[in-house]
């Protein structure tokens, strides 16, 4: 895998994810870093762009889609072995309760949730078509919980910033962020109906590989690099630093996306979905992650990280778009193209 000098340790963390997996792609190894670096950033980080009402936390939970055979699960273990050898505990598979969830949660700050494709679907809202008929996995009770009681999915996934009156600084919020993997089937059959009516699944950014893009390793990478063991092991080590970090955004940087928010909001047809969820909002956020990647101490987001979220997010929203209401004689990729020309 081609190392990009563009996104720090981002890119670090996907070479090793795929050099260590048998079988691996490109992309989902990209997609699980950016996960890994949501985990590790563990809502010390904020963003606020100019015309943004309030700051958001910076997080992004990641589902890998690919058919049986692209390296998902595969992907899913090397991230788990990266965890053991950095020495980090913020990782878990699985719960039973949200008291179990929240409890991990607040123990662990920026907590890496790790589910497979077996039952990753059972974290959506129930879809009303099955009433009841068919029995749901003990997680989604979790989920439906969550909505329900105080402390709310949001708290748990997407929590706001909290402002202090005195300082005026972010006290750190720190989300839980989600690694799941689903099939091209699953996609189809479970997760239109889910989809639209689940704030859950509305946040996730959806990674996709083929077959023919895999990678088959006859020799494994046992180890990271010792350079970027000690990065990740320093941002464990500020997992509970009571104090937010804002990340700025430069002049272009912040240019292009007001021009992205502009053609979300205005140039999107009526019968897509939230543009403005699903991409401008995606886009800041992984930038935001690729901007930590390259400086966790003053991240900076500039264009060129806005040109590389883009490349990604713009196809996870049209996963999701497909998944929703099925294919358009006119990609979303060629709408994006056309007015936000903001490619390398």
């Amino acid at each position: 895998m081609k190392k990009n000098p563009h996104l720090g340790i981002v890119s670090d963390i996907a070479e090793y994810l795929h050099s260590s997996a048998p079988v691996a792609s490109h992309d989902l190894a990209l997609g699980a870093a950016i996960a890994v670096m949501s985990s590790f950033a563990a809502g010390r980080y904020v963003i606020q762009p100019e015309g943004m009402p309030e700051a958001s936390v910076v997080t992004q939970s990641v589902m890998l889609l690919g058919e049986v055979g692209t390296g998902k699960g595969l992907t899913m273990v090397a991230v788990e072995r990266l965890f053991q050898v950095v020495g980090d505990p913020a990782i878990a598979s699985g719960f039973t309760t949200p008291e179990t969830l929240w409890k991990h949660a607040t123990k662990n700050p920026g907590l890496l949730w790790v589910l497979p494709n077996a039952n990753h679907h059972s974290l959506a809202a129930r879809d009303p078509s099955l009433e009841g008929k068919r029995p749901q996995p003990k997680q989604s009770d979790v989920l439906l919980e969550l909505q329900s009681n105080t402390t709310g999915l949001d708290a748990v996934f997407y929590p706001l910033p909290i402002r202090d009156t005195k300082t005026q600084r972010f006290n750190r919020q720190a989300p839980v962020t989600l690694l799941a993997e689903t099939t091209p089937q699953a996609m189809r059959e479970r997760l239109p109906g889910w989809m639209e009516g689940s704030p859950f699944y509305g946040e996730l950014l959806f990674v996709g590989a083929a077959r023919h893009q895999r990678t088959r390793h006859a020799t494994l990478s046992e180890d990271p690099s010792p350079a970027l063991i000690a990065k990740l092991r320093e941002l464990s080590g500020q997992r509970n630093s009571p104090e937010a970090v804002m990340v700025q955004l430069d002049e272009e940087a912040a240019k292009v996306y007001r021009a992205l928010l502009g053609y979300c909001r205005f140039d999107v047809p009526a019968h897509e979905p939230d543009a403005v969820a699903l991409l401008a909002e995606r886009v800041l956020r992984v930038a935001a992650l690729y901007a930590i990647g390259n400086d966790h101490r003053q991240p900076v987001v500039t264009k060129q990280l806005i040109a590389e979220a883009l490349e990604l997010v713009k196809w996870s929203r049209e996963y999701a778009r497909m998944g929703l209401q099925g294919s358009h004689a006119r990609c979303f990729t060629e709408l994006v193209a056309d007015e936000v020309p903001t490619t390398h």
